[in-house]
This record gives C-alpha cells, structure tokens and sequence, in this order.
C-alpha cells in the first residue's frame, strides 16, 4: 500500500540532502524544491514514525517533523515550462481529491 508523507527538516548539509534522496528513492519518490521541505510517496506500508527514523539516521539530532496525508487538495506557484516544472512531479505522483487552480 503507496503512502504520502510531508517532511520538514532542519540543518541538512548537501551531503546528507544527496543521501536522504537516494533513501526516498529506494522506498518510493520525493519532490524537494523547497529547502527542508520534502514530500515523499513510499512503495510500501509504513508509518510517519519509520519514516522520521530513517531521516535521523542520515541526519543525527536534526529538527524533523513528518505527517502523514491520506487525501489532499494543493496549489501553488513556481516554475511551470516544459524544460523546468515545480509541480510535474505533484501531478504524476502524489495522489489528490483535487488539484486547486
């Protein structure tokens, strides 16, 4: 069963940015355009606290809180072309009730 999850860390060096996406890859996907923002999807069943273990691993007494969601509505505004989209991932990977516009 595929999970979403938002997480927000703190503190986190290009290295371990490199590491917590290849963790995410592993489990799922991610979207990080934001700094310290992340929204993960998960090939798996598990929960928001195996997800948070799994960041202090790579990242040792960071501030980090991550939430489940099981049903979301977004928007937003960023870059949008063919070449560099911030929300192509959002439309292919994270399931909605409904994008806003």
């Amino acid at each position: 069963m595929s999970r979403q999850f938002v997480i927000g860390i703190d503190d986190v060096s290009d290295e371990q940015k490199d590491a917590l996406r290849e963790m995410f890859s592993n489990h799922g996907s991610w979207w990080n355009w934001i700094p310290g923002f992340w929204l993960v999807t998960t090939d798996e069943n598990t929960k928001a606290s195996t997800v948070r273990d799994r960041v202090l691993e790579i990242v040792p007494n960071c501030n980090c809180i991550v939430i489940e969601i099981r049903e979301s509505t977004w928007s937003g505004y960023g870059p949008s072309s063919d070449n560099k989209s911030m929300f192509k991932w959002l439309k292919n990977k994270w399931k909605t009730a409904k994008q806003s516009d």
